[in-house]
């Protein structure tokens, strides 16, 4: 049954990402993709006080632990989260100087 399942920390990363998407979506207003990459954002903090928090606190326990669906220790799950996050973040920064730009376009429109 190996491979079957996903390691839950990175399919909680795949649900923030979908978040993103809509902050991407060019179909959504303004204002709508504003707050979902607030949402994402948010949500990303809060990950990382809990969910990283926690494992790295195990980590230090007992680094040999595997999660007993996946089979990854608390350090092989920090390494890959580290990992996508980096890929999220520069995406992230992207879109949100995205939105920037076009707040600032917007703002002297109104002028």
């Amino acid at each position: 049954m190996k491979g079957v399942y996903e390691n839950r920390e990175l399919s909680w990363l795949k649900f923030n990402e979908r978040v993103l998407e809509e902050a991407e979506d060019k179909r959504n207003p303004l204002c709508e993709r504003l707050t979902f990459m607030s949402i994402y954002q948010t949500n990303l903090d809060e990950f990382f006080m809990v969910r990283v928090g926690s494992l790295h606190d195990e980590m230090l326990l007992s680094d040999s632990e595997k999660e007993s669906r996946t089979g990854m220790t608390p350090g092989q799950q920090l390494e890959a989260i580290r990992e996508r996050v980096k890929v999220l973040a520069k995406r992230k920064d992207k879109s949100y100087n995205s939105l920037m730009k076009e707040v600032d376009h917007k703002f002297r429109e109104a002028e």
